[in-house]
């Protein structure tokens, strides 16, 4: 397409387009999207795009922008549908603008983008003269060449580095380009250089041959760029030699005093980019070195806290993110913003953690977007991060460097600085517990004061500190001394009540991990802790009731049936129930009542039973309306899925604390809960299908509603279908699917017996692509949302494969010399209750079809037995039939024989009870 030139009208029209596209004020993004679908319709419409960014130069800058960024975009998105002569001229406009570089600095980015993606995504074979031209314009005298070639460089390293490293014909791209990008790491222009740092960056987790032999050269640049003044190039010189220790820490070690050195000035850099980096460094040498390196650390410490421990105070920076949260406002108390459906994490030193002081905003007023925007790391928390890496590795001299800190600054006038004084103290709470534990009680007292405090973000970290030491003031109750305790109690119920939200989240997270570590000690608080939570429920904004409701999770954990009396419950409803019903059904302030209302009805399960109706008729709407208004097309904004899954969880709460009273609830209210389960079952987010899955299996365990046994036929199949993958985010719908199957065979197992080939099959497959568990504490949880890891699935899997032998014994039998042996490792670590109970109860009729399938574990199999406690006297009669169909499949002297062997005198007497001497 040599000859190829725009139709006038049609480059006209798409000018037009692309002008007004750009105009801020054009906000019709469908308008914009439906003429876009019309030009992708014309065969050669790249060819405008190309001929607008490189040969109108006249055009505003703007414009060639977007109709280079749209190129991009579409080379990538549709490189193997263009025609070879679209992107032969494509490849023409892009060597000419190499060969004469436009003026403007922006316009050449964007060409060197539109170069990178079509070498990149048609591989190095689609363009093979391509480097060779941009290496030689980095060789050109010409600043805008050097400058082009470099930035196209770069973004071909980023996107291709794996590319750049595969033979072409005989030739390694990367063999002829990384001895220019180590050149150019001297280039005079900052710019260049800092541009040759990055690219080369891209390959070091690689590992190519090309960077281990020219890798002497490369480190001598990167020690040469030390002295750079440029602060970019020392942000970029610190994550490079971040990724050489973690790939190849043994280059390192000849220099490493030198680059110790340096990276102890960065981590005082004034620019917190730079901070940031080198941050990284001490975390993979600290965190993953070995003892050698490590060593090498200590004489540093006292340099490098030096360093650290005055960036835990908050920057300008951070308080602007905060938006006033360093002040009261009374007004804002009442004020609420949207929630989202989330549990909260409790204290650790965590930048992802919603809750630790360093990183929450608490203006009401934000958008969810705002929060985004805040949601990297600062160089408080990763100052605070390293410091607790640096505690756990050398606990005694952090202690000591950091205890003086906290002295001098816990006494400032600036309260910023005294903040950080209270951050340092509660970073220590873990990685140096037994150092800083006995100094305590002489900083209780200025953690508690702070408490007084007229600046919110002072209190706040005051309460995160209490939280972080919890254990602490539980072990000082267990030796006699509970003032700490206390104290401790009495003061976050009073910040639970603070005029401001961030303190409340604080104070309520605090008393959550204290609730949490004391257990049955809280007891003797309920009549202090009940009348603050119903205080709390009354002017909370619904934000704030997350954290709430974990401090009465926490409660009921840990003060058990105490808390279940008829007064808790009725102070706790009327709060609840108000928020709860003055709250529209699209309104995703509801989630955080949803966590509360499960938490209720756990608690205190038939009190709730005159609530049931209302909150269950609810949800059943909520599910019916949501999930019919984001399949209807004509609906712009439909309310948010989350409300599905929410209102299914609580649904699957209220079967199982209600259980058969909840059958005639579902019975008379409309829509009817098993109209809705299929749609759900089959909806694309796995979410929704994950709490469906287990609304099913709840159902069927409590048998409340048993007119779900007539409709498996319809619900069964998509049960399957669920359990078809187990891949990504479709495990834990898969294990909850696999669960709930089991349950509906133990329930119903006679609907299970045509399909039984089938259905084995499917758990086998399932049982052969899933890890046994790889503790016992993976185990210890027999819900139905058992830990969200591949162990969940495995133990699921096997309880529903034994569980088939109830409906179809005969055919489980056939293949129990193919998974005997590997089910009971599955099974045998798993706590004793009704589904591994049940699982070995159908296990056992189908052995005792096909007890010689199973003769090399006998020995395995009669200990499970023999140390399985109390068992029901339905399992205990299985016990007796699988231990006669044992015996009888083998000799009397090989039956004494694996007596002597696996069996105890105790075993031998309760096997006799099993009938071994029938």
């Amino acid at each position: 397409m040599d000859e190829w030139q725009p139709q006038p009208e049609g480059l006209g029209e798409l000018v037009l387009f692309l002008r007004d596209a750009s105009h801020p004020h054009n906000t019709d993004r469908a308008d914009i999207q439906q003429r876009l679908d019309s030009f992708r319709a014309v065969p050669d419409y790249n060819c405008y795009l190309a001929f607008i960014l490189v040969r109108l130069r006249h055009e505003a800058v703007v414009t060639r922008q977007i109709a280079g960024l749209t190129l991009k975009n579409n080379l990538k998105s549709d490189f193997y549908k263009l025609s070879a002569d679209v992107l032969g001229y494509v490849k023409q406009c892009c060597v000419h603008a190499l060969s004469a570089p436009d003026p403007d600095a922006r316009i050449r980015s964007v060409i060197g983008s539109v170069v990178a993606a079509i070498y990149t995504t048609g591989q190095p074979s689609a363009w093979p003269a391509l480097l060779d031209q941009l290496m030689q314009m980095m060789d050109s005298t010409n600043a805008s060449d050097v400058e082009m070639a470099s930035d196209a460089v770069g973004k071909i390293c980023e996107d291709g580095a794996r590319d750049l490293n595969q033979d072409l014909d005989g030739d390694r791209p990367l063999n002829r380009l990384l001895p220019k990008l180590i050149v150019a790491m001297q280039h005079p222009q900052g710019l260049i250089r800092v541009q040759s740092v990055v690219s080369i960056s891209q390959f070091i987790f690689l590992k190519p041959l090309a960077l281990m032999i020219h890798m002497n050269a490369y480190l001598r640049g990167l020690l040469a760029l030390m002295a750079d003044p440029d602060a970019t190039m020392r942000q970029e010189v610190c994550s490079s030699l971040t990724m050489l220790l973690e790939t190849r820490p043994d280059k390192l070690a000849p220099v490493m005093d030198t680059i110790l050195a340096y990276m102890l000035h960065c981590s005082a850099d004034a620019h917190d980019a730079v901070v940031l980096r080198a941050c990284d460094f001490w975390a993979q040498l600290v965190g993953k070195g070995d003892d050698a390196m490590r060593a090498r650390v200590v004489p540093l410490i006292d340099t490098l806290l030096v360093a650290l421990l005055p960036r835990l105070a908050y920057s300008e920076m951070d308080l602007f993110s905060l938006k006033g949260d360093d002040e009261d406002d009374a007004h804002r108390f009442y004020h609420q913003r949207n929630g989202s459906h989330r549990r909260t994490n409790s204290n650790h030193v965590d930048a992802d953690d919603d809750h630790s002081p360093e990183d929450e905003s608490d203006d009401d007023d934000d958008d969810d977007d705002d929060d985004e925007l805040y949601s990297e790391w600062t160089v408080r928390q990763v100052c605070a991060s390293t410091l607790e890496l640096l505690a756990k590795a050398y606990p005694d001299r952090v202690c000591a460097t950091t205890l003086a800190y906290i002295d001098s600054a816990a006494v400032h006038a600036n309260w910023l600085v005294r903040e950080s004084s209270l951050l340092a103290l509660g970073v220590l709470a873990e990685g140096a517990a037994r150092v800083i534990q006995p100094t305590l009680p002489n900083y209780m007292p200025m953690v508690l004061n702070s408490l007084q405090d007229i600046k919110p973000l002072v209190r706040s970290v005051g309460c995160w500190v209490l939280g972080r030491y919890a254990y602490w003031a539980v072990e000082q109750v267990d030796a006699g001394q509970g003032a700490a305790f206390d104290a401790m109690v009495q003061q976050l119920v009073r910040m639970m009540m603070d005029a401001n939200p961030r303190v409340q989240v604080h104070a309520c997270v605090a008393l959550t991990a204290l609730e949490e570590a004391a257990g049955a000690r809280v007891v003797p608080y309920l009549e202090t802790l009940v009348p603050a939570m119903v205080m709390a429920f009354d002017c909370y904004p619904t934000k704030n009731l997350e954290a709430l409701c974990d401090v009465l999770d926490a409660l009921a954990e840990a003060a058990g049936h105490a808390l279940n009396q008829e007064h808790y419950f009725a102070a706790l409803m009327p709060p609840l129930t108000y928020k709860w019903n003055a709250l529209a059904d699209t309104d995703t302030q509801l989630f955080p009542l949803f966590q509360c209302l499960s938490t209720v009805i756990a608690i205190f399960g038939s009190r709730f039973q005159d609530h049931v109706g209302p909150v269950y008729g609810r949800c059943v709407q909520i599910i019916a309306t949501t999930w019919q208004a984001n399949h209807d097309t004509s609906v712009a904004d439909p309310p948010d899925m989350g409300l599905v899954v929410a209102s299914l969880d609580l649904i699957s709460g209220m079967v199982q604390g209600q259980r058969t009273n909840l059958g005639p609830i579902i019975h008379d209210t409309k829509p009817n809960l098993l109209s809705l389960l299929p749609p759900c079952l089959q909806e694309h987010r796995m979410d929704v299908v994950q709490a469906a899955c287990a609304l099913v299996g709840d159902l069927a365990a409590t048998r409340c509603y048993e007119a779900l046994g007539t409709q498996l036929g319809h619900v069964v199949p998509l049960i399957l279908r669920v359990m078809a993958s187990a891949d990504g985010d479709r495990r834990l719908a898969c294990s909850n699917a696999t669960w709930a199957l089991g349950e509906m065979v133990v329930a119903w197992p006679t609907a299970f017996q045509e399909d039984a080939n089938s259905i084995i099959d499917q758990l086998l497959h399932l049982f052969r692509v899933t890890a046994p568990p790889s503790s016992n504490s993976e185990a210890t949880n027999a819900s139905r949302d058992r830990a969200s890891t591949s162990s969940s699935l495995a133990i699921n899997v096997a309880i529903a494969l034994g569980r088939m032998g109830f409906a179809a014994p005969d055919v489980l039998a056939k293949h129990l010399k193919r998974y005997t042996r590997a089910w009971l490792l599955r099974i045998d670590p798993l706590p004793y209750d009704h589904e591994k109970a049940s699982a070995m109860a159908g296990f056992g009729l189908a052995l005792r079809i096909n007890p010689v399938a199973v003769q090399k574990e006998y020995g395995r199999l009669l200990k499970m037995i023999v140390n399985w406690p109390g068992p029901s006297d339905e399992l205990a009669g299985q016990f007796h039939w699988m231990v006669l169909s044992m015996k009888r499949g083998v000799s009397a002297s090989q039956w004494d024989r694996l007596m002597y062997k696996v069996v105890s005198e105790q075993g031998k007497q309760l096997l006799q009870r099993y009938g071994s001497n029938d």
